[in-house]
């Protein structure tokens, strides 16, 4: 009974994997539909190795990954030659991919009063031996910024079976003459309000300004402000009857601080507002119609929100534009932490930290590729049945290691062959009349200094 069992159980999760490798086949067609042929299947290829894993058991070396893939020597060159040379770009792939997601309608958008968050981040690819025209990124553990390729990344947050999960809209990498983090995130900060649709708001942490917002003209925002953050009232105080007229607004301090050994206490909300959450009361206080601390009366306004939440010591500051309850706000906060899974499944589950590529495009799309792959991999192990990873995981849960795990035996033999993929084929071009091999090189003899002047030296 017990082998009639497991030979049931085995043959369940077989096919189960066999509908899997189907329906992610399915989704990489649709994003390689608009790259020319020859190069999207070397980018199929590319794909496939990075959601096996290969990327992670070889810590990050392209070739040995492509190589462990099942691929010959041909394919995995013309995979490498697609990364670095071919006519395509990640924003494209980003949006094919949406495109796909919403048509099937599976996912669905977070609503709070009407308004959706997109959330938007940073996330940054460590490379501390790349010295040419590289960035720099905050590296907690190393408490300073270190070298690296940082890339900017903003999505819509919503559900899939129960599961929060980011819809990515757009990759952005930094700019060729100025590969800074601040430019990037100023460029982020455009791109994402640019795109932003009827109540959609920006969500975003607090390396984002109030300043930035206000200066790349964001629609809707929640943005999370340091502690010891102050602003000042949209008009001038009572002038007094001797001294120079005031030019700006009284301050306001949200939450208690020290300076200079002195503590300053916060100031009088003008409202208050409290909401019950999983058995616990939630207090916030608000700030009205304030401007940034450098600001005159009649500049951009926002509202300032203090949420006492008893589960953490410390309360949350939240600044925004929108005139809705504190509760709507403190939501849509909520949901920006989708975002971290994007970074999360590329990095660390599929191996993304360590793409020591070299090459000027190849640097910035194998990261790219390796954020769009996780979240590909988060989108389809939320919508299938979980697989167990072996006779002990009695409750397993549809998420992207133990997805991962069971990809990791898939190789090129696997993968659907059938009309439906026809367009993702080799490129018969006709190259017999090309050299090859060290003659297609172009390479030219060293020239090497004569004997007495080699003895001289």
């Amino acid at each position: 009974m017990l082998v009639d069992f497991c030979h049931h159980n085995k043959c369940l999760k077989g096919c189960l994997m066999s509908f899997i490798v189907y329906r992610i086949s399915t989704l990489l067609r649709q994003m390689l539909k608009s790259v020319s042929i020859g190069t999207n299947l070397g980018l199929y290829y590319l794909l496939w190795t990075m959601l096996t894993g290969s990327f992670l058991r070889y810590r990050g070396a392209l070739t040995p990954s492509l190589a462990s893939f099942g691929l010959s020597r041909e394919q995995t060159r013309r995979s490498i030659a697609a990364l670095s040379e071919g006519q395509w770009q990640i924003p494209d792939l980003v949006t094919a991919l949406q495109i796909f997601v919403l048509k099937e309608g599976k996912w669905q958008p977070h609503r709070y009063d009407g308004y959706r968050p997109i959330a938007a981040d940073l996330t940054g690819f460590y490379r501390p031996q790349l010295k040419d025209n590289a960035g720099k990124h905050y590296y907690a553990p190393a408490g300073k910024a270190l070298p690296a390729i940082t890339l900017g990344v903003y999505g819509a947050v919503g559900s899939l079976k129960g599961q929060r999960l980011v819809l990515l809209r757009g990759i952005l990498k930094p700019e060729e003459e100025d590969p800074r983090d601040a430019t990037l995130q100023k460029n982020l900060v455009k791109t994402a309000s640019a795109a932003l649709q009827d109540k959609e708001v920006l969500v975003v942490d607090a390396g984002f300004s109030l300043g930035e917002l206000f200066e790349c003209a964001c629609a809707r925002f929640v943005v999370r402000l340091a502690k010891n953050d102050t602003a000042r009232r949209n008009y001038l105080p009572v002038p007094k009857e001797r001294g120079r007229p005031c030019e700006y607004g009284e301050k306001v301090c949200p939450l208690p601080k020290t300076y200079q050994g002195r503590t300053i206490p916060a100031s009088a909300p003008d409202k208050t507002s409290s909401w019950e959450y999983k058995g616990r009361t939630i207090r916030a206080d608000i700030w009205k119609n304030l401007v940034c601390p450098d600001a005159k009366p009649g500049s951009a306004m926002f509202h300032v929100i203090a949420i006492h939440d008893p589960k953490y010591e410390d309360p949350l500051l939240l600044g925004t534009n929108l005139d809705v309850d504190a509760r709507v706000v403190w939501f849509l906060y909520k949901d920006r932490w989708a975002i971290e899974q994007v970074p999360l499944a590329g990095k660390k589950m599929l191996g993304g930290s360590a793409s020591f590529v070299h090459s000027k495009e190849s640097r910035h799309r194998l990261p790219g590729l390796m954020l769009l792959a996780g979240s590909l991999l988060s989108l389809v192990a939320a919508a299938e049945e979980a697989i167990p990873t072996g006779y002990w995981d009695l409750q397993c849960q549809p998420t992207i290691g133990r997805l991962q795990r069971a990809l990791g035996k898939v190789t090129f033999s696997d993968l659907p062959q059938g009309e439906e993929f026809s367009q993702i084929r080799e490129k018969k071009s006709v190259h017999s009349h090309l050299l090859k091999g060290v003659s297609g090189h172009r390479r030219q003899k060293r020239w090497k200094l004569p004997e007495p002047a080699r003895i001289a030296a």
